[in-house]
Parts: C-alpha cells; sequence; structure tokens
C-alpha cells in the first residue's frame, strides 16, 4: 500500500470528539506525537532501521500532524520538543543510532502503549510497528558505552523536561488523570533503564522518578466535583474567569514578626476550612470542586520579591506551622528561580487547584490595603493579601472569586478569621 493510502486509512480510524476540551487536548497531543515521531524519521533516514521503517515513521508522523488539524490545529510550539529534536539531529556516528533506535524507540513505543486505550484502532496500527522497530534496534551492534554515557545523561534531562512540560502533561492527564500519567512515567522509566542495561549504560532517573511519583499520590488530594444550585450555576455562566469581590478589615495581632504574624493566620484558616467546608471550594471550567485537604499556599520571600508558592497543611498546631513555614521558605530560598510555564492556551484542560487559599505577605511595600487582581491562573478562590502592621493592627485584604463565593460568605469568612486571630 502507497504511503498516502496507508497515511489516510491510519487517520480514518481515529474518531474527532464532541467535546470541545477533549479536542482541544488532542490537538496538543497529537501535534506533540507528531514532533516526537520526527525522532524516529531521524533513525530510519540514518539508515539503522529495518526494511520499511522510514516509510512507517514518516506515516505515523504525518498521521500525527493531520489528526492535530482534524482536532483544532497543529500546535508546533513545544520548545522542549524542539530542544530535543535538535540535540539528536546534531548527534553523529554509531552512539547516535544507538540512541535513536534503543532509547527513543524505547519511549515512543511504551507511550503508544499507555494511549493506546484512547484510540485502539488507530494507537493499535501503530504499535504494531514500532515494536517491530524496537525489537530490532535491541538486536543493534552496542557501541562503545563509555562514549553513549554522557549521551543517555542529556537525553534524561530533555526527557524530563519534555516530562514536565504543559504542552503534553496536561493533555496526558486530561485523558489519563494524575495517578496513570504517573504510572505510564514509570513504565517509560522502566523502558529506559531495560534500554540503559542493554546497552551496558547506567541511568540516572531520580528526579523524573519524584516526578511520577508524586503525580501518583496527588490522586489522594485530587478535588472532588461538587453539585451546585441555581444561583452557583448561574455565576458560572455570567464570568468565564475570575470576578473579584473584596473585604478590608484590621485586625489585632500582638506580633511583629511576618513570618510568625503568618503562621498565626494559618492556624485560624485551618480551623475556618474544619468548620465550614464551604471555604474549600474551588472552581475550573465551570463546575465546583471540593478541596480534600486544608492546604494554604504562602508566597516565599526572598530580595523583596515574592519568589515562588510554597504550600503548608493548615491542620498542624501554631508552632509546627510556624517551624515549617521557616523550614520550606528556607528551602524555596536556596532553590534556583524558574520561570513559570504558559499555560492560558490550556486553561479548559487545566485541573482544578488543590490549594482554597492564598496567603500573601506585601508589607509595606503594597498599596495601603495591598490589593492586587486575584487572577485565574492558580484557581485558588480567596486570597489574603496582608499589609504593614501598623499600631499593633494588621490590614488584611480578603479577595475571593465570585464565581465560588457571593458576599454573605466573605463576611461571613472576615468574622470567623477575627474570632480564631
Amino acid at each position: 500500500m502507497s504511503y498516502k493510502k496507508r497515511k489516510k486509512q491510519l487517520v480514518s480510524l481515529f474518531e474527532v470528539p464532541d467535546d470541545e476540551n477533549d479536542r482541544l487536548a488532542y490537538s496538543y497531543l497529537f501535534s506533540i506525537l507528531s514532533s516526537v515521531e520526527q525522532i524516529a524519521v531521524l533513525a530510519a533516514e540514518r539508515g539503522a532501521g529495518v526494511k520499511g521503517q522510514l516509510e512507517d515513521e514518516l506515516v505515523h508522523r504525518d498521521a500525527f500532524k493531520n489528526v492535530a488539524k482534524k482536532c483544532g490545529g497543529y500546535r508546533d510550539d513545544c520548545p522542549e520538543i524542539k530542544e530535543l529534536i535538535e540535540y539528536l539531529t546534531n548527534l553523529k556516528g554509531e552512539t547516535s543510532m544507538a540512541a535513536l533506535n534503543v532509547v527513543a524507540e524505547g519511549w515512543l513505543g511504551c507511550i503508544f502503549e499507555n494511549i493506546a486505550h484512547l484510540s485502539p484502532k488507530f494507537f493499535n496500527s501503530v504499535g504494531e510497528d514500532e515494536n517491530r522497530h524496537n525489537g530490532y534496534a535491541l538486536a543493534y551492534k552496542i557501541p562503545n558505552s563509555h562514549e553513549l554515557e554522557p549521551i543517555i545523561r542529556d537525553l534524561e534531562y530533555l526527557l524530563f523536561k519534555i516530562a514536565q512540560s504543559p504542552n503534553f502533561i496536561l493533555p496526558i492527564t486530561h485523558f489519563l488523570g494524575l495517578h496513570d500519567t504517573g504510572k505510564m512515567g514509570l513504565k517509560v522509566k522502566e523502558a529506559h533503564i531495560k534500554s540503559c542495561n542493554h546497552l551496558n549504560v547506567k541511568y540516572n532517573l531520580n528526579d523524573y522518578t519524584k516526578f511520577c511519583r508524586g503525580a501518583i499520590l496527588s490522586k489522594n488530594n485530587q478535588p472532588v466535583e461538587a453539585s451546585m444550585n441555581t444561583w452557583q450555576k448561574n455565576k458560572q455562566n455570567i464570568w468565564n474567569v475570575s470576578h473579584d469581590i473584596l473585604i478590608q478589615e484590621e485586625y489585632d495581632i500582638k506580633i511583629n514578626n511576618p513570618l510568625k504574624i503568618q503562621a498565626k493566620i494559618i492556624e485560624a484558616l485551618g480551623k475556618i476550612l474544619q468548620i465550614e467546608p464551604r471555604f474549600k471550594l474551588v472552581t475550573r471550567n465551570k463546575k465546583l470542586y471540593y478541596v480534600q485537604r486544608s492546604m494554604i499556599g504562602i508566597r516565599a520571600m526572598y530580595d523583596n520579591s515574592q519568589l515562588m508558592t510554597i504550600y503548608i497543611d493548615a491542620n498542624q498546631r501554631y508552632n509546627n506551622l510556624l517551624k515549617g513555614l521557616i523550614n520550606k521558605t528556607r528551602r524555596s530560598i536556596n532553590k534556583e528561580y524558574k520561570l513559570i510555564p504558559d499555560v492560558n492556551h490550556l486553561l479548559p484542560i487545566l485541573p482544578p487547584s488543590q490549594c482554597p487559599i492564598i496567603l500573601s505577605y506585601i508589607g509595606k511595600y503594597g498599596t495601603k490595603w495591598g490589593y492586587t487582581q486575584n487572577g485565574d491562573i492558580e484557581g485558588v478562590s480567596i486570597t489574603l493579601f496582608l499589609g504593614e502592621n501598623e499600631n499593633g493592627k494588621q490590614p488584611i485584604t480578603i479577595v475571593a472569586d465570585h464565581r465560588v463565593h457571593d458576599g454573605h460568605d466573605i463576611t461571613l469568612f472576615a468574622h470567623m478569621l477575627k474570632r480564631f486571630l
């Protein structure tokens, strides 16, 4: 069968879903797969594959691209994938053959196997080809392992970057969920270990393993969808993004140390979340979710700048909260500052936040009350801005997302906070 007929037949095996968010996720997933398949094309072009492998890889690559177009468009905007392909393109010699055929093909086959249930006819057809390619690759002549080892280290680093890329991880978790995505990641690790053992090269996937296991464990903390009354549904229909309402109060907190103030407030927030489950609600994609744990996000400070958000379990005593806050802040300061990836283009498939409340200390560097737009990236429903402590009074601006809470809720929240402080 000709290349064109094979490609057309393969594309016809995929049924485009009716759901708009599924189509968005598929457009990015298949765009990624098409880009990654370029690695297999590189391997086949270098003449180290089985008979017909180059045509197989071209069919897969272009079929993935066509499916992406049918689901909303081909997305050629993943810098992590481009970095990997550029790296592999520049590899030369027998070591590059091993890296491309043994390691890369092992990853691809494992990924296809774990997402096959999304479109069985489509991915089973692709999987048959990939298994044949990988079987040949494992019989390939083993090059000098000393030359290959630094290449494997580079590939592991690039693999981890792709695993964390929003364009890859968000579509995958949209379909598989965090738990099964983490499981798939560990299977990719097993495939990589098998490849390294075959090539007599050591492997190092410690950070990648932690990432995968973190995804598996986070299943226990996944927010649960909550039922909505008519008023709540109306609010979701009125506002597509965060719509803020706020209240400004001064609280008697006889503490001057900002860290101790934050620990005291976190303790109070923990009590509020235990008594009033409504404050554990978050929203995502016109739905409400109950957060299972009382996690509070804290803005860690470094050189008078907001460094990152650290997370504290509010269901602890004050002394433990303070100790945890100090330790986590120190660890955050010592970490390299990382750029938060842009996920605005994937907001419809972003999972709900596991943290309903953010606490931000801005002191004298903010406005009088410290109010800034709450935003919607983190998906939190309540943000507290702590101003400078003046005359024993602690000014706090409480900002709530009106899609989740109304005026009654935020007033009750402010009253309860004053009671526990």
